[in-house]
């Protein structure tokens, strides 16, 4: 016979001990770390008060460029002297 062992009897000992065997340790999961609840409201207020702010700018332009261009060269209040037109002390 020979002296190489099987492969079945590899890594086989003597005896089984009375010890328990240790249960397999639990492999650790990742978990998933998405932004926090109280993150996202701020996020989401922000871009609101972002948007407001815009829409905000928009209008007072829009207002301010909407007067008549028809008076264009005309002055809404009343000149001195020297008057338009003429020369400066």
């Amino acid at each position: 016979m020979s002296t190489k062992t099987t492969h079945s009897q590899r890594g086989k000992k003597g005896p089984v001990s009375s010890k328990k065997i240790a249960p397999p340790r639990r492999s650790r999961a990742r978990r998933r770390r998405g932004l926090k609840p109280g993150i996202i409201a701020v996020v989401i207020a922000g871009v609101a008060i972002a948007g407001v702010a815009i829409i905000a700018l928009g209008v007072i332009f829009f207002l301010n460029n909407a007067t008549n261009s028809s008076q264009a060269g005309q002055y809404a209040f009343q000149v001195g002297t020297p008057g338009p037109g003429e020369a400066a002390p």
